[in-house]
């Protein structure tokens, strides 16, 4: 794959604006298919639009920015959104990462992302709604932000939208790229979109393999 085609990904990634926040790797292990970039470099450069907020994860509150990623990287500037809460992330700092070709939940809410997101509440709704779904859906919990692992409740608009979103994905399943940060300092896990026409025909493919397992698999 040549650095043009590398070009037209967009990432969607989950981050904290703190120092720390944790990868989930049983989301990254019940969605993965095949290893689609062994090897690529990327650096967060800004958290915007969206808004600071305080969540409870695993019981403790965490003052942090939920809101769109904006990356420079091997694949050039993209924008982003969250999917994890468990690795230390910084700006300015080259990180290493894997591109694995995937197939979940956080698909779904992948392809709202261009038509949701337009001002800083919405950019904070949709990342709310990718850590419930990340942090929560992928323990089998329901979509419920005043409990289990992930919470949020300060804003009655935002906390609206973020279910707004949880309740169009729900039950409904899509290709995606998810991003494994590697190296000996783990960071946060990330996860792209298949966004123009080379990585729509991905998807299409990815979808209909993942749909053939999956039938198998209750057969």
């Amino acid at each position: 794959m040549n650095y043009m085609n590398r070009n037209i990904l967009t990432i969607a990634a989950a981050v904290a604006m703190m120092s720390v926040s944790f990868a989930n790797d049983d989301l990254f292990n019940a969605d993965k298919v095949s290893l689609y970039e062994p090897h690529f470099s990327l650096t967060l450069t800004s958290v915007d639009p969206g808004r600071n907020v305080t969540v409870k994860f695993n019981g403790s509150d965490r003052d942090t920015r939920a809101g769109i990623f904006n990356i420079n990287s091997t694949w050039g500037a993209r924008n982003a959104v969250c999917i994890d809460f468990a690795h230390s992330i910084s700006y300015n700092t080259n990180y290493t990462y894997q591109a694995w070709k995937a197939y979940g939940r956080v698909g779904a809410l992948v392809a709202l992302y261009d038509s949701f997101v337009v001002d800083n509440d919405s950019a904070a709704a949709y990342q709310i709604a990718m850590w419930e779904i990340a942090q929560d859906h992928v323990l089998g919990n329901s979509d419920n932000l005043s409990a289990d692992v992930f919470r949020y409740t300060p804003s009655n608009s935002i906390r609206a939208m973020a279910n707004n979103l949880l309740a169009q994905t729900a039950g409904k399943e899509a290709p995606y790229i998810y991003l494994r940060s590697v190296g000996n300092t783990r960071t946060q896990d990330l996860a792209i979109v298949p966004e123009p026409a080379s990585m729509l025909a991905l998807g299409t493919g990815l979808a209909s393999l993942l749909g053939l397992r999956r039938r198998n698999r209750k057969a």
